[in-house]
C-alpha cells in the first residue's frame, strides 16, 4: 500500500450529552476553530439543555483570541482578561460583547494542575465574572507571555515580554488559579509528598459533599447509566450533581461562598 503524507486535523472540542439534559464539551486545546466549534455545541445545546459541563482539564492552553472568544460566548460585557507589559502604560485589555452571547445557560467549568495559559485565562474570566463555577484543583500558573527572538548563530532567545491578568486584576503566573469547590479527580486521592494543595488552607470546602450529594438525590441512578471511566470521575460527578440540584443558581448568577 501507499503511505501518503498529510496533515491530520483533529477537533479541539469534543461534546457529549448527559442524562437528563446536562450538556458535557471538553476542550483540548484552544486552536483556530476552537471558538467555533464550542459555539456549535451551545447554539445546539442551549434551548434544551439545563447546564453546561465545560472541561478545561489538561488543556496546556493555545491560542489566545479563542480563548478570549470563547469567554465571550458567555458574558456580555467587561474585561475579558488584561496583558500587562513592562511598564504600566503598556497594557492591552480584551472586552466581551452582549451580541451571541449565551448568558442564561447555567455554567460549570472543571480545571486541575494540567490547565495552564489559555485555559486559565477562561476560567478566570468566568470566575470573575461570576457567571460559573469553577470545581476540580488549583491550576497550572501559566500566565506569562513570552517571544522567540531569533539570533544569527541559528540559535534562539526566549524572552518574557507581558503577564496575563484576571477581569479582577489577579495575577496567573505562578498561582494557578483557584476553584471555588474543590474536588478530586477520585475519592480519597492522595497528592504527591512535599506539594502544597487546597486541601492544606484552614476553611477549604471538603469534596466530598458534592460527590454525596449525588448519592442522596436519585442522581446516582443517572450516573450508573454512565461509561466506566466517566463513573469514576469524581469531578464530573460533582459537577452533574451540581447542575442537576441547582441548588445554588440565582438567574445568571452563582451564588457560592468565596473561597479565595
Amino acid at each position: 500500500f501507499v503511505l501518503v503524507r498529510e496533515i491530520i486535523k483533529v477537533k479541539s472540542v469534543r461534546a457529549e450529552d448527559l442524562t437528563h439534559d446536562v450538556a458535557y464539551a471538553r476542550i483540548a486545546s484552544f486552536q483556530d476553530n476552537t471558538a467555533e466549534e464550542l459555539k456549535a455545541i451551545v447554539e445546539k445545546k442551549a434551548k434544551t439543555s439545563k447546564g453546561l459541563i465545560l472541561d478545561l482539564r489538561d488543556n496546556p492552553g493555545g491560542l489566545l483570541d479563542q480563548a478570549v472568544k470563547v469567554v465571550d460566548l458567555f458574558i456580555e460585557s467587561g474585561v475579558i482578561v488584561s496583558t500587562v507589559g513592562r511598564t504600566e502604560k503598556d497594557v492591552e485589555r480584551e472586552y466581551a460583547h452582549k451580541k451571541g452571547t449565551y448568558a442564561d445557560l447555567p455554567l460549570v467549568v472543571l480545571i486541575n494542575g494540567g490547565s495552564a495559559s489559555a485555559s486559565e485565562i477562561v476560567a478566570g474570566a468566568l470566575q470573575d465574572h461570576e457567571r460559573a463555577l469553577l470545581m476540580g484543583t488549583t491550576s497550572f500558573g501559566k500566565g506569562s507571555v513570552q517571544t522567540l527572538v531569533s539570533l544569527p548563530d541559528q540559535s534562539g532567545l526566549k524572552i518574557t515580554v507581558a503577564r496575563y491578568f484576571t477581569p479582577k486584576d489577579r495575577s496567573i503566573q505562578a498561582k494557578g488559579i483557584t476553584p471555588d469547590v474543590v474536588v478530586t479527580y477520585q475519592q480519597g486521592e492522595v497528592k504527591p509528598e512535599g506539594t502544597r494543595k487546597e486541601s492544606d488552607l484552614k476553611g477549604h470546602i471538603e469534596s466530598h459533599d458534592l460527590s454525596d450529594l449525588a448519592k442522596t438525590s436519585g442522581i446516582s441512578t443517572e450516573i450508573e447509566a454512565w461509561p466506566a471511566g466517566a463513573k469514576q470521575d469524581n469531578q464530573l460527578v460533582a459537577a452533574y450533581s451540581f447542575l442537576r440540584s441547582m441548588r445554588f443558581f440565582d438567574g445568571k448568577k452563582m451564588k457560592m461562598p468565596v473561597t479565595r
